[in-house]
């Protein structure tokens, strides 16, 4: 009879190849660290046509960062970073908070505001390149605002405010941005503002352009860690954009159409909802129809479909006349350009939301502050 070969060793046998490859690999991604020169994965996730455009080259390297889901985020441990006319701090969370967001604690109140530049702050407070220390400090985005007069109102309450927003978002990452942070969030409010991102033409929309799949997350979280998948996925693409003499590209498309940027917020609405927050949709805001009129008036499409489906779904829904095309001119003054509103505008945004927050009862037992 054959002598049976004992069980560690046939572990052993079966284990080699597998150690074999592990050392090939471990060897090519040493080589190439080595010899060729660094690429960030943000370049390589963001470098197909329909989504490149939405971070242009000088907008890349100071406060982005390449994530698997979403494929861009904002970096952490930012410390008074100029970013286009904006100074830029963010905690190691990269959030745009003075504070890490810790575990909520027993009775402490949390607000998520979930959106894009808008609610990020973009330009709020304004600064200059050649004088990146020289702003007003205390002018703040919207989302900051709220929680520092909340906190004035209701000293000794642990009130946090959190802004959940990132630059060239649409309602299809929020939602996805969403289910990732909302457990560990534990939010007693989410308001959610998008709106210029999603009218965005592009060759493709972002459910085509960024599959969220387990499949491709997984290989775009390898992609973040390894620099040959990096090399390998750009000499790869570059071989098959040279292969395509003229490659079939269709009529450009919104980033997210109207059906989907509704249905995407009334996702995000049910998801609050799930985890007992209550829920505000914020309508896009937008100066004026004069400077591009077709944009003005795929941003009112999108608004109007937006109202009529919050209110056949009983969802609270915010449209801040002020801060919309009907005010123009009066509204001028409170923007920085067509889209974003300035660091007046974000002290409309804040009193609106206030005085929204208390006409539907969502702020609990806190004192609500008075109007300046």
């Amino acid at each position: 009879m054959p002598r049976r070969i004992p069980l560690h060793r046939q572990i052993i046998f079966l284990s080699i190849p597998y150690l074999l490859l592990a050392l090939v690999l471990t060897g090519i991604e040493g080589a190439t660290r080595l010899f060729l020169p660094h690429i960030p994965p943000l370049d390589v996730l963001i470098e197909s046509p329909a989504v490149r455009p939405d971070l242009s080259e000088f907008k890349d390297s100071p406060i982005f960062m390449a994530d698997p889901l979403l494929f861009w985020r904002v970096r952490p441990n930012l410390k008074e970073v100029v970013w286009d006319f904006s100074v830029v701090s963010t905690n190691s969370q990269g959030l745009r908070h003075e504070t890490d967001i810790a575990r909520k604690q027993s009775g402490a109140f949390r607000i998520v505001c979930l959106g894009d530049s808008v609610t990020f702050g973009f330009r709020v407070p304004l600064v200059f390149p050649d004088k990146p220390h020289d702003y007003a400090r205390d002018l703040l985005p919207y989302p900051l605002l709220l929680e520092r007069r909340l906190r004035e109102t209701n000293p000794g309450k642990q009130i946090d405010v959190i802004p959940l927003a990132v630059p060239a978002y649409t309602t299809y990452q929020g939602l996805n941005l969403l289910r990732r942070e909302i457990d560990r969030m534990k939010p007693d409010v989410v308001t959610a503002c998008f709106g210029w991102n999603d009218i965005c033409l592009r060759p493709m929309p972002d459910r085509q352009s960024m599959p969220v799949d387990w499949a491709h997350v997984a290989v775009r979280s390898l992609l973040c860690h390894s620099q040959a998948l990096v090399h390998f996925s750009r000499s790869s693409r570059s071989r098959k954009a040279k292969a395509a003499d003229h490659p079939g590209i269709g009529p450009p498309v919104p980033r997210v159409s109207t059906r989907d940027y509704v249905a995407n917020l009334l996702k995000i609405a049910e998801l609050a909802r799930a985890h007992y927050a209550e829920a505000v949709l914020i309508a896009p805001v937008y100066r004026d129809a004069k400077a591009n009129p077709p944009e003005a008036k795929l941003i009112r499409q999108y608004r109007n479909s937006l109202r009529e489906a919050a209110q056949v779904h009983s969802v609270p829904y915010l449209e801040i006349g002020e801060l919309t095309e009907t005010n123009y001119p009066a509204n001028d003054r409170s923007f920085g350009e067509v889209i974003h509103p300035n660091a007046e505008g974000h002290e409309i945004m804040a009193r609106e939301l206030l005085k929204f927050f208390s006409a539907h009862d969502m702020l609990k037992s806190l004192k609500v502050p008075q109007s300046p």
